[in-house]
């Protein structure tokens, strides 16, 4: 295996590539008793519209979340859930708008679970029958979801936000598509993506590395096809889709969304881009910082949270905030973008906060390998250089990049009381 030293972190990741094309990330770390290995594809909700072979796929929203599902039920009924049981391990699976994951966590039994882990993953059983059961299952998840009113607001700003990309469609799916997905469809779907040259394996924490590379290589269930897939993908717009929505959903208290659709500068390379505009973020509306102390101070808000999309050429920035005093929140917002300047001590004072936070991440192996699983899905390649990337971090690049973003593309989400 390749040895990659990640740098100033004091940790090294082993990479190995198969001939079938699956990609090994291994991280050791001994200062724990627990590992986690996952089995990751890289498809997503997102996904629905692709070329194989020159024919040109449309599929059904919520089919890779329905996928996950059917994943667990196994031809000879020992389901990953009944055999962690007997193993004293947590498993689970989640999808999200860009990959598949299936993950096992524990402190023993770490052969077995790896072996079990691989031969599930490889091994779908989908029948009629399992698969219509199915459906009344994640229609009522589905369900779950949208009665959760933070869910709904985040759903309701992507959906002001954009206009094409499938970002703005429940991970989990239409509900009317649910119901019409058949058992050919799934089967599609795996063999499309559900190949080696479209999965990686990752394992953090305390394990035997030449046991663990072993047991992948020797399995008998590892799939061998390559398929080369085309995502098809429309453009975005760089308008909104709806510069204003009013919603009603029970809420004790107003909710008011201020959300923000950015183009992204095409002279920057996206991985400088994602550091600075977080950092752009952070320092304007992060839990420290002087907008949100003011806001406190004038008691605008009762709850104030920041989420953020990096989606091809544009970074969407939301401020969710509870408050029954919208005019001058959002006054106050404006009036914070429209200052772009920062002073050098308030920049250098943020880097060393990013790199404090950085290397504290690596004293946990569940964070090490939230980390490098990122890489992997945002930028194809695992960063091994990021301390030094944060160091030189300078403050006119920054105000290059800032001063180039147009914060007018924006919407405004109401929702009140039913």
């Amino acid at each position: 295996m390749k040895k990659i030293t990640l740098k100033g972190l004091y940790q090294d990741l082993y990479y190995e590539k198969l001939d079938n094309g699956l990609d090994i990330y291994f991280l050791p770390i001994k200062n724990t008793k627990n590992y986690i290995m996952e089995y990751v594809v890289k498809y997503g909700s997102i996904d629905t519209s692709f070329k194989v072979d020159d024919k040109i796929y449309n599929t059904k929203s919520g089919i890779a979340h329905f996928l996950e599902h059917k994943m667990f039920e196994q031809e000879d009924n020992i389901t990953p859930f009944s055999f962690t049981s007997k193993s004293g391990t947590y498993c689970n699976a989640s999808t999200s708008y860009t990959y598949t994951n299936y993950y096992f966590e524990g402190n023993k039994n770490f052969n077995k679970n790896l072996n079990y882990l691989i031969k599930y993953v490889n091994s779908p059983y989908l029948t009629d029958t399992n698969v219509n059961k199915e459906k009344g299952i994640i229609i009522e998840e589905l369900n779950q979801y949208n009665s959760n009113s933070g869910y709904f607001f985040e759903e309701a700003l992507l959906k002001a936000l954009l206009v094409k990309d499938k970002h703005r469609i429940d991970i989990g799916g239409k509900i009317n598509d649910v119901k019409n997905i058949t058992k050919e469809e799934l089967y599609d779907i795996y063999n499309t993506f559900y190949t080696p040259n479209n999965m990686f394996i990752l394992i953090s924490g305390n394990f035997d590395l030449d046991k663990a590379l072993n047991i992948i290589k020797t399995s008998k269930y590892l799939n061998k096809s390559k398929k080369i897939v085309e995502r098809l993908v429309e453009l975005e717009p760089s308008y909104v889709n709806n510069k204003e929505l009013n919603l009603k959903y029970n809420v004790m208290v107003n909710k008011l969304g201020y959300a923000l659709k950015i183009k992204l500068p095409k002279e920057y390379d996206l991985i400088l881009l994602t550091f600075y505009i977080s950092m752009f973020i952070n320092i304007k509306f992060g839990s420290t910082s002087l907008f949100r102390e003011r806001m406190k101070e004038k008691n605008l808000y009762n709850y104030f949270s920041i989420s953020k999309y990096f989606i091809k050429d544009y970074v969407l920035i939301l401020l969710k905030m509870e408050t029954d005093k919208e005019k001058e929140i959002i006054k106050e917002i404006e009036k914070e973008l429209e200052i772009k300047d920062i002073d050098i001590n308030d920049f250098n004072r943020k880097k060393k906060s990013l790199i404090a936070s950085y290397i504290s991440y690596y004293d946990y192996y569940d964070q090490v390998m939230e980390d490098v699983h990122s890489d992997i899905i945002r930028f194809n390649k695992v960063i091994d250089n990021k301390i030094d990337i944060f160091k030189s971090l300078n403050i006119d690049t920054y105000k290059d990049i800032i001063n180039k973003l147009d914060f007018n593309n924006k919407a405004i989400v109401r929702i009140t009381k039913e």
